[in-house]
């Protein structure tokens, strides 16, 4: 889940507590150009994909991918998300 942090960055991850993953700054370009940029499209289509390890924020992920605190999981809600037909 993409996050804005305490200095106004757009972090890929609410998990990035550091801002390692910083994709943008809302602040400093519209956030249409954040959401399509690069970045954030690659950590999506890997979400999607079920290849979290394939984006760099995804390798030292502790957030399990099966199983669920919801009963769904984080990546079942972001396929339902994009797929939802909405």
């Amino acid at each position: 889940m993409a996050t804005i942090d305490f200095a106004g960055r757009v972090v890929g991850c609410c998990r990035d507590l550091q801002s390692e993953y910083v994709r943008g700054n809302p602040l400093e370009q519209p956030a249409d150009a954040i959401w399509n940029g690069w970045g954030l499209v690659q950590l999506r289509r890997a979400l999607v994909d079920m290849r979290s390890e394939d984006a760099s924020i995804g390798k030292a992920c502790d957030v399990p991918r099966r199983g669920a605190y919801s009963g769904r999981t984080p990546l079942k809600k972001v396929r339902n998300f994009f797929f939802s037909g909405a």
